[in-house]
């Protein structure tokens, strides 16, 4: 009976928990330089526990010991939503893929080289295998600092990150 109880209990916590994140939870959206709309998920509260953020950290110092984290980590926003919309620790927006394509498609940033770039996109365009945006190091050609889902925002080299896969540059 004990047992019961106990699961009962987790039962409705969890359900509480989806509850208050799906309420804190918003659909927004910005436009790019050119004016064309993208959309995102916007939070009103850190969906992740003090000690979730704490662990995160800890996994991404661990796991790349050459980046360098810039802040914590954070359900609240993403890699696409930190390049291409706002890069601020005030971020609370959540750009999912392929909205991020957007930003070169109505050409507000065009293909660049690392002289001149300021934009780095990951992947192969099938969103399955390291999808991933970062912004370059202003001055450190190579250098990039992005955001890694929901672990912390990390200056990193550009192939020294849980993403893999091709890459593009881009400018305003």
């Amino acid at each position: 009976m004990k047992n019961i109880k106990l699961i009962i209990l987790i039962i409705i916590a969890l359900s509480l928990q989806s509850i208050n994140e799906l309420s804190a939870q918003y659909t927004c959206g910005t436009s790019t330089p050119n004016g064309t709309y993208t959309q995102m998920v916007c939070s009103w509260s850190e969906p992740l526990a003090p000690w979730q953020i704490a662990a995160l950290n800890n996994i991404s110092e661990t796991m790349f010991p050459n980046a360098y984290r810039w802040g914590n980590a954070s359900g609240m926003y993403n890699c696409h939503s930190y390049a291409w919309y706002w890069s601020s620790l005030s971020n609370r927006a959540w750009m999912n893929s392929p909205w991020e394509d957007i930003y070169w498609l109505d050409g507000s940033y065009v293909p660049a080289n690392w002289n001149n770039s300021t934009r780095i996109s990951y992947g192969n365009n099938d969103y399955q295998n390291g999808d991933h945006s970062a912004r370059n190091y202003p001055g450190y050609i190579g250098w990039a600092h992005s955001k890694w889902g929901k672990l912390p925002r990390m200056l990193h080299w550009y192939t020294d990150a849980p993403y893999g896969g091709p890459y593009r540059l881009y400018r305003r």
